[in-house]
């Protein structure tokens, strides 16, 4: 009796639920198996198979600067600026997000390293290229879209599996 009641309990460690805004990638014996859509999931148990939940129809918002931090940056006429900016982004594939991308530090799931530093990257090629006028009046949707697009372009590069929505 001990005996199939432990097989029954092993067995359960495969039933999971999806939900709406997230995607499972079950994981064979650690390699990629396939995707799983929501809903309530059989998967073999563990350790045969194991799955991993990914938030894809979520719009994620990575702070940069702000609540005291300075972030100066050098423009390209030499003033220095602060700028604080809020990347919107989402992710698109699941598969490329958990393989290829190292993203959460410390183990706080709101700390993405990875866009945070490409971001902060990107805005310091962009401000450092531009003068400092267009940059705090007129030209600033011009530098949104342009640190939008190059982030957008070094992601792909990586094979991240992230979607830049926009930079405000």
């Amino acid at each position: 009796i001990i005996l199939v009641i432990a097989l029954v309990g092993w067995a359960l460690t495969g039933v999971y639920q999806v939900n709406e805004q997230e995607r499972a990638v079950v994981l064979r014996f650690g390699t990629f198996h396939r995707f799983e859509e929501p809903g309530f999931k059989i998967r073999l148990p563990s350790p045969i198979e194991r799955h991993e939940i990914v938030q894809v129809n979520t719009e994620l918002r990575t702070e940069i600067g702000g609540q005291g931090a300075t972030n100066l940056m050098l423009t390209g006429d030499e003033n220095i600026i602060d700028i604080d900016f809020v990347i919107n982004w989402r992710v698109f594939e699941p598969r490329d997000y958990l393989f290829n991308v190292v993203d959460v530090e410390g183990g706080n799931p709101d700390n993405h390293v990875l866009v945070e530093q490409i971001g902060e990257s990107a805005m310091r090629e962009i401000v450092g290229t531009s003068a400092f006028e267009p940059i705090t009046t007129t030209g600033r949707t011009v530098v949104e879209t342009r640190v939008r697009d190059l982030m957008q372009q070094t992601l792909n590069s990586y094979q991240a599996g992230v979607e830049i929505i926009s930079i405000s």
